[in-house]
């Protein structure tokens, strides 16, 4: 145990990726090995450590208030991270949606999507961020990003979606093909962990 939560803070990204994914496999036995890593100084391996537990799941719901205190932390990937674990782990909406809508303007475009799809991923549970993303929807000029906005407002709030499709001129189709990551640090590490389409599934490392 003690070797994979050290690849945590191992400076090869694909190193720490890789020990994330073992201590996900080893489940609810790595839960106090990873406790520790919440408070490290290492962003990335906090980030990783707490997106463990999201996996590991019901046996880290004692960890949500830690985790819940994680909502502020300085890094804004640790604070997605946090968010995302919370879902998963039946905490309430209105402690971490607010958070997942700050980060959807926050870090770059890949991290904002990412904010995005988790947010979709909600349903009901995310109608506090309707207000925010209808602001948003309004305010973007950027293609892909009002697509990504509106497919969120669809998922959460299907019947008052509707309305703003035809004002927006995002179109009834897809611009090209899309991969999500695990939310870890900006540009050089966001294609670290490729998804495929669903931002809730464990990163696929090659």
């Amino acid at each position: 145990m003690p070797e994979f939560i050290s690849m945590l803070n191992n400076t090869n990204l694909h190193i720490a990726g890789k020990g994330w994914l073992f201590l996900t496999k080893i489940g609810r036995d790595a839960i106090p090995a990873l406790v520790p890593v919440l408070s490290s100084t290492n962003d990335l391996a906090r980030a990783l450590a707490v997106a463990a537990l999201g996996e590991i799941g019901a046996d880290a719901r004692p960890l949500i208030p830690k985790i819940q205190s994680m909502l502020s932390d300085h890094t804004h990937y640790v604070r997605l991270n946090a968010a995302v674990t919370l879902g998963k782990l039946g905490d309430d909406p209105g402690r971490y949606v607010p958070v997942l809508v700050d980060c959807t303007h926050q870090g770059d475009q890949d991290s904002r999507m990412y904010a995005l799809e988790v947010l979709s991923t909600l349903k009901e549970r995310g109608k506090l961020a309707v207000p925010d993303l209808l602001n948003s929807l309004a305010a973007s000029t950027n293609r892909d990003e009002r697509f990504a906005i509106l497919n969120t407002l669809t998922a959460i709030a299907p019947l008052g979606s509707r309305k703003h499709q035809n004002q927006s001129n995002v179109g009834n189709s897809v611009n090209g093909k899309h991969t999500w990551h695990a939310c870890v640090p900006p540009p050089s590490v966001t294609l670290l962990f490729p998804l495929c389409r669903s931002p809730l599934r464990p990163p696929v490392l090659h």
